[in-house]
């Protein structure tokens, strides 16, 4: 597939003269989701805790499992080029964990094809469950995971608390790391 890179043979995250960087398809997801202005100074870096990497906008969530013992617990500035720079930061990043699920249902299990079929599919699948989502969100996020070497990923109702604030949740690996892709649906 043109553009796509295989993760299990290139790592995802390295460590290069002390400092962490990430391979450049996976830096590019994440700048994705981060947000765009640094008002909401607690989250427009990079957490790390317990060899899981996040990054969260307030509406959208990304983990990734990251290599035993490769970053210490932090929050993370990412530069342009990829690096993970001042974990040392006294800014806390916030307590992701407990708003991933335990419970979850699938709604559709499929794979990211080159052509765009299996990701129109997914999507189909994600409406049909009744989601109100930014599609605009969810077409590049899957693009950009198909780019970053994801082939198989699974679309799950995760519900938490409220059936109105329910989001999708994306799961899947990139090279031998799991993912997980949380969004809040559009208020309706």
């Amino acid at each position: 597939m043109a553009g796509t890179i295989t993760f299990s043979e290139v790592p995802v995250i390295t460590r290069e003269d002390g400092v962490l960087k990430l391979h450049k398809k996976v830096a590019s997801l994440l700048a994705y989701i981060k947000p765009k202005e640094n008002t909401r100074y607690a989250i427009d870096r990079i957490g790390i805790e317990d060899n899981t990497l996040a990054v969260t906008d307030g509406r959208r969530l990304f983990t990734m499992e990251l290599p035993e013992g490769l970053a210490e617990n932090g929050s993370y500035f990412l530069t342009p080029e990829g690096w993970l720079v001042d974990h040392e930061c006294p800014r806390a990043f916030p307590k992701w964990r407990e708003l991933i699920p335990q419970e979850t249902s699938l709604i559709h299990k499929g794979n990211l094809t080159p052509h765009g079929e299996g990701t129109y599919r997914i999507i189909k699948k994600i409406c049909a469950a009744g989601y109100l989502l930014n599609l605009n969100w969810l077409l590049s996020i899957l693009k950009r995971l198909q780019a970053c070497g994801v082939y198989e990923i699974e679309a799950r109702n995760a519900c938490k608390d409220s059936d109105y604030l329910r989001p999708i949740m994306l799961k899947g690996t990139i090279g031998r790391g799991k993912f997980i892709y949380l969004q809040i649906p559009l208020k309706s």
